[in-house]
């Protein structure tokens, strides 16, 4: 049997988090499959990862954000 896997992102993609406060840029780095075909993201910026789904995920920063910070 095979998968076939939808990624929104790709390696190495600059993406933001739609939540976080700075906007700061993060790199896709590595992605994660579930059996479902849910596909996790491992974000880094600077030494420091997290893992995201692509809901919490955008390509470009939202300045609203960092205006009500």
């Amino acid at each position: 049997m095979s998968m076939v896997i939808h990624n929104d992102f790709n390696f190495g993609e600059q993406v933001f988090l739609k939540t976080d406060p700075d906007q700061y840029p993060r790199m896709v780095v590595q992605m994660g499959v579930q059996p479902t075909g849910t596909v996790t993201y491992r974000l880094a910026s600077g030494d420091s990862d997290s893992w995201h789904h692509s809901i919490e995920m955008s390509r470009e920063k939202n300045p609203l954000i960092q205006l009500n910070n």
